[in-house]
């Protein structure tokens, strides 16, 4: 399936998934036997815990360095809230989902593209709503830095009336570690730690 979102002077960006579900064991290795999904902390004072982090870490402001800043290569999501994967990032309504893999990749140019493996549950299955099935979610962006914050998406307003992606935002962590704190394709507003595993 594929999401059409009207961009800035009349452009439009895709986010897209895949008409056939990807396999589990194609994307990433599940739980150890026994295993279950760490759930994210609903708690209020928690939920201030990422504008907390992103103050305490974030560069006092600078020019925007975009393309040619250390940032390229491969990073993958280590935690969500402190907790390994799997976790669950939304569940309501008879629906949860559980995030099993995220990896972002950050090119010398500004290019950042973002690959999400998710397991759909649905209580009440249809033909449309299987009852268990994982999928992949892959969108790339440009990306630009300012001091120590980090943001993937377009950094213009989006127009009136226009059906736009937010952003991904964060800051640049000690120990070449990226923590996301703003999150436009998941429902949760949790801490996602990135680690860089290639790249320099």
């Amino acid at each position: 399936m594929t999401r059409r979102l009207r961009g800035p002077h009349g452009t439009s960006r895709r986010a897209e998934s895949p008409r056939h579900p990807v396999l589990l064991s194609e994307a990433v290795r599940g739980p150890a036997r026994g295993g279950t999904p760490s759930r994210l902390p609903r708690a209020l004072a928690f939920r201030a815990l990422p504008f907390a982090l992103a103050l305490a870490l974030a560069g006092c402001g600078g020019d925007v360095l975009g393309p040619g800043t250390p940032l390229e290569g491969t990073w993958v999501l280590r935690t969500v809230d402190g907790a390994r994967l799997p976790a669950v990032t939304q569940e309501g309504g008879g629906m949860r989902y559980t995030l099993l893999a995220d990896t972002l990749r950050l090119t010398r140019t500004g290019s950042a593209s973002r690959v999400q493996v998710v397991r759909q549950q649905n209580a009440d299955p249809r033909p449309y709503l299987p009852a268990d099935t994982t999928y992949a979610m892959r969108i790339t962006r440009p990306y630009a830095v300012r001091g120590r914050t980090l943001t993937v998406g377009e950094l213009e307003p989006c127009p009136p009336n226009a059906n736009c992606l937010g952003v991904d935002q964060g800051v640049l962590a000690v120990g070449d570690r990226i923590l996301l704190t703003r999150h436009a394709m998941l429902g949760t507003d949790a801490v996602l730690a990135f680690d860089r595993v290639s790249g320099s």
